[in-house]
């Protein structure tokens, strides 16, 4: 686990539970066998399926030129690797690191640019696995992405909605996503909302196990800045997505597609993909 010296982003070193009881940050739950260390916003802990630290952030970097490697980080609240929004930060590096029991976000990356994420594993995060915003020129090729956004909790916390996806690009453009594995997720695979942005040669399956009516590689073009456009979606191999029946409404069907350009989408160029075994939508839904 990683210090870093930030107000509360770090591990909690001190374990005794009397002691973080006493301190009203949660304690050990006889009842669900799990240890809480932190509330969320004011409410009791033991309404929290979530076993997670007191502290936010695994790692907290608003700053350029920062390698993170060979890292296993576990159970924080609300992101493994924290790259702030405001720093607008440059050239960092996230490799060959272990993400396990985030509650939002493995990795979140606001205004980043020129960053290479790579060789990173994820696996039962309760939120979301990579998550990009803003910025761009980032290259996040070869992780393994699974077992993301399966979660649902009843009592409003962070974990409460199911609209969690693999890998998400939001206003971030000129990106290579490629040769990552992403399987087991409870919305999207990759969701993708910017322009110039190359996805290439990921292997995705088992999306939208939580929810219905999107894809393993969903596009989204209602943006600020006008459509999405512009962006290169190849060579993947896109397979076995169901959708489900508890996310939709009595009206709705629960169906998946391979490739989803929404929202005003234009000018993509959808190129060598093999899309097989998919439920309710045809293997383009456009």
């Amino acid at each position: 686990q990683c210090l870093t010296g930030y107000r509360t982003h770090g591990p909690v070193l001190n374990s005794l539970l009397s002691l973080l009881d006493a301190l009203g940050k949660g304690g050990y739950i006889g009842a669900k066998r799990l240890l809480n260390r932190r509330t969320y916003y004011s409410t009791n802990p033991s309404n929290h399926d979530v076993e997670r630290s007191y502290c936010q952030n695994g790692m907290y970097i608003p700053r350029s030129n920062t390698i993170i490697s060979n890292l296993w980080v576990d159970a924080q609240s609300q992101a493994g690797v924290m790259l702030p929004s405001g720093s607008d930060s440059l050239n960092n590096v996230v490799i060959n690191c272990t993400f396990t029991r985030q509650e939002y976000n493995a990795l979140i990356a606001s205004g980043t640019s020129f960053g290479v994420f790579t060789n990173n594993v994820v696996d039962n995060v309760y939120g979301r696995g990579f998550a990009f915003s803003r910025g761009g020129n980032n290259i996040i090729n070869d992780n393994t992405i699974s077992n993301v956004g399966l979660y649902e909790c009843s009592s409003g916390g962070a974990t409460s909605g199911t609209n969690y996806n693999g890998i998400q690009l939001m206003e971030t453009n000129h990106n290579q996503v490629a040769r990552n594995k992403v399987f087991n997720v409870g919305y999207v695979n990759i969701h993708l909302s910017g322009y110039w942005n190359d996805v290439d040669s990921n292997e995705l399956y088992n999306c939208m196990l939580m929810l219905n009516d999107g894809a393993c590689i969903y596009m989204s073009g209602d943006l600020p800045q006008g459509p999405l456009y512009r962006n290169l979606i190849r060579n993947n191999v896109i397979r076995d997505s169901f959708g489900s029946w508890a996310g939709a409404s009595a009206s709705a069907v629960y169906a998946a597609a391979g490739i989803y350009l929404d929202h005003g989408s234009c000018g993509n160029l959808i190129l060598n993909n093999t899309v097989s075994r998919m439920h309710g939508f045809s293997a383009f839904k456009i």
